[in-house]
């Protein structure tokens, strides 16, 4: 639907799909690292930090720096959530004579965004956050 340009978000489909994929790379790389910053956050002083991990375990290890890192995660995080919901928000009312013309079942799953939020959910959310347990150091090392 968004290549058919049924998107409410205004914006020619190329520029929706770059700032589609961009949003959603953001979120992918915020929500990992929060992850990974709790972990290595955990580490004691006396342990070897992994390899290419020591500036970002003295910047979390710092009084306040994993608070400061969530907060600054959060200001990014939440607004690219809402930019992600517009551009995948599908304005517009129910074609009649198909299965959309149910205003019940089309408010449940398009009106309110589903398409956009399963995505979200899982590609930007659970999918790094899932990497990020099992191989937090990765994320450490992303620029």
């Amino acid at each position: 639907a968004l290549l058919h340009s049924y998107s409410s978000f205004a914006a020619p489909v190329a520029i929706q799909l770059l700032i589609l994929c961009l949003a959603l790379t953001i979120i992918f790389y915020c929500e990992g690292l929060k992850i990974a910053v709790i972990k290595i956050a955990n580490f004691e002083v006396t342990q070897t930090p992994p390899d290419g991990t020591e500036r970002i375990l003295r910047l979390v290890q710092d009084q306040g720096g994993v608070e400061r890192f969530m907060l600054g995660r959060q200001l990014i995080v939440v607004p690219l959530g809402f930019i992600v919901a517009q551009i995948t928000h599908f304005g517009g009312t129910p074609t009649t004579g198909s299965v959309w013309s149910e205003p019940l079942l089309y408010f449940l799953l398009v009106d309110v965004g589903l398409p956009g939020i399963l995505t979200l959910l899982q590609f930007s959310q659970l999918t790094p956050q899932l990497l990020a347990e099992s191989h937090g150091k990765l994320f450490l090392k992303l620029p």
